[in-house]
């Protein structure tokens, strides 16, 4: 148990959790609150004051059942007893109990916290008149290119039916950016420029709560997701989060990831692995936290889908000379591969790299990783003489004689969304033709394309001169979902978590997709192909 979880349960399992006395009067249910100098008193000798901030820190990881539970064995003039309170004030309120928050905010005592939760409150009893969503995205520095494609595919889920003014485009760099979208329904939408930067992205936070924002949509960063979150929790904002992290969702207090995690994408291509019909896999990735993350989410699903994990290593991000970490996760070990030690002493050294024909166990290769290192990895396989998939069918023939009489196992690359990026192709050529990339969509046109793709790709085109790619319409269906809750709650200040927490898309730019229990999007990903100089669909 961390410090501050074990302070908590400290404080209701010692002294601290009982009152001092009990006077018969009580009625049932009603609990003794000591006179402010014995709870002065009970708190001096039994919870330093440095401790407080821990306390609080400890019961904000604590559900609401746990702090129920816990409740009636502490001393309520207490200071956990005060942060458990204000805690289940908080997330009464975001349960849309919002009588039930009251109460709680009553046993809470006082300080900033509790007045912030009482405004958050009151504001909530007003008239909503016209509500708004603030989107945090970064509209200047260097990630205003990302953002200025999310702020154009969300404004077309914001108003699909309504063309655009002529003055509809993207402020310049470095433009103050707080101008308010066409509505969709009775929602609107506020644009907000966190520059990408963390501090900011809190600041256009608090600026959206005076305002009088009823939700947050974003921010993209990690680092702005963490600091956004922690803002939109202190003012009561629901928030749908657009960073790729697997931690921070947190559906009780209003915090929901709307985009795929790293682990998420490993787990799926595990499972379009199989579905592709491969039982033999194999993972390479990074030697970083992310790295393992991900083969480690592989490797579950895989073997919960019934294949098996036949090879698995790793590799340093930070090098370039990839040679000798290649030769040890193929096993080209001289010392140890018998069959490589004879062909060497019968054809040379330089002349046996070159003709050997190695064994390879697994049919099917996934590498989590960035583009550039992934087309390194890449490259590696043919200059060791492994063949790797570029076409549903490979000639048996032509193989058989290029390796010496023997027919070699065919490697399919699988990579992650990582890899779509025009300098996979540049850099791999020929060793990723035919690569699959796992993306979470895979913005299908044409034939393929539901009705929602097919608009987005329509109207994203006409003003952008291209269709738009899978961060983009990950944005576009991101803000239908909050949206959608939006329209759906009667109270939408009050209302938004626990709309949020049922939402559902049923036909989104990259297909249906709903909420999960743990406040994660969840949705199937998708694959495309390398065919020659360009990422196309790719359907089995």
């Amino acid at each position: 148990m961390n410090r501050p979880a074990a302070l908590v349960a400290f404080a209701v399992a010692c002294g601290c959790g009982q009152p001092a006395r009990a006077p018969a009067s009580l009625a049932p249910g009603e609990t003794h609150v000591a006179s402010t100098q014995e709870a002065a008193e009970a708190g001096a000798a039994r919870m330093p004051a440095a401790e407080e901030e821990t306390i609080a820190a400890g019961v904000d990881r604590m559900s609401f059942a746990q702090l129920a539970a816990a409740w009636p064995r502490m001393d309520p003039a207490g200071t956990p007893a005060q942060a458990v309170a204000l805690r289940l004030a908080l997330l009464s309120r975001h349960r849309g109990e919002p009588g039930a928050a009251r109460r709680w905010l009553r046993r809470a005592g006082s300080g900033a916290r509790v007045a912030a939760i009482a405004r958050v409150l009151d504001r909530d009893d007003k008239p909503a008149g016209r509500s708004s969503i603030a989107v945090l995205l970064p509209l200047s520095g260097k990630y205003a290119r990302i953002g200025r494609e999310m702020r154009l595919a969300i404004e077309i889920a914001a108003a699909p039916d309504v063309a655009p003014p002529p003055d509809a485009a993207p402020a310049e760099d470095g433009a103050d950016e707080s101008e308010e979208a066409r509505p969709a329904a009775r929602v609107s939408l506020r644009f907000h420029d966190t520059r990408g930067d963390a501090a900011e992205a809190g600041r256009q936070v608090e600026r959206a709560a005076v305002e009088g924002a009823i939700a947050v949509l974003g921010p993209v960063g990690q680092a702005e997701a963490r600091v956004a979150a922690e803002r939109a929790v202190e003012h009561g904002l629901a928030i749908g989060l657009l960073a790729p992290d697997d931690a921070g969702a947190a559906p009780e207090e209003g915090v929901f990831r709307l985009w795929p995690s790293a682990t998420w994408e490993a787990a799926e291509a595990a499972r379009l692995a199989i579905e592709l019909g491969h039982d033999r896999l194999a993972v390479l990735h990074p030697r970083d936290a992310q790295g393992a993350a991900q083969a480690e989410a592989f490797r579950r699903a895989a073997e919960a889908g019934g294949a098996r994990i036949v090879a698995s290593g790793d590799y340093d991000p930070a090098t370039k000379q990839l040679e000798a970490e290649m030769k040890r996760f193929l096993g080209l070990d001289p010392a140890t591969n018998e069959r490589l030690r004879r062909h060497l002493a019968r054809r040379g050294r330089k002349q046996g790299w070159k003709t050997f024909s190695p064994d390879v166990p697994f049919d099917l290769l996934y590498v989590p990783d960035e583009h550039g290192p992934a087309a390194l990895v890449a490259s590696f396989l043919p200059y060791f003489n492994i063949e790797v998939r570029d076409s549903d069918v490979m000639d048996t023939l032509s193989l058989r004689r290029k390796h010496g009489g023997r027919v070699p196992s065919v490697v399919q690359l699988l990579g992650s969304s990582a890899w779509y990026h025009a300098g996979l192709i540049s850099r791999g050529g020929d060793a990723v033709d035919g690569a699959l990339v796992v993306v979470p969509c895979a913005s299908a046109t044409g034939d393929s394309a539901g009705d929602q793709a097919a608009e987005l790709a329509e109207r994203f085109e006409a003003r952008a001169g291209r269709p738009p790619g899978p961060v983009a319409s990950q944005a576009h269906d991101a803000a239908l979902l909050l949206l959608a809750a939006a329209s759906a709650s009667a109270r939408p200040r009050a209302g938004m978590t626990r709309a949020l927490r049922w939402a559902r898309l049923p036909d989104g730019a990259c297909g249906p997709a709903r909420m999960g229990p743990d406040g994660q999007l969840e949705r199937t990903a998708s694959l495309l192909r390398v065919d020659g100089e360009d990422f196309v669909p790719f359907e089995p």
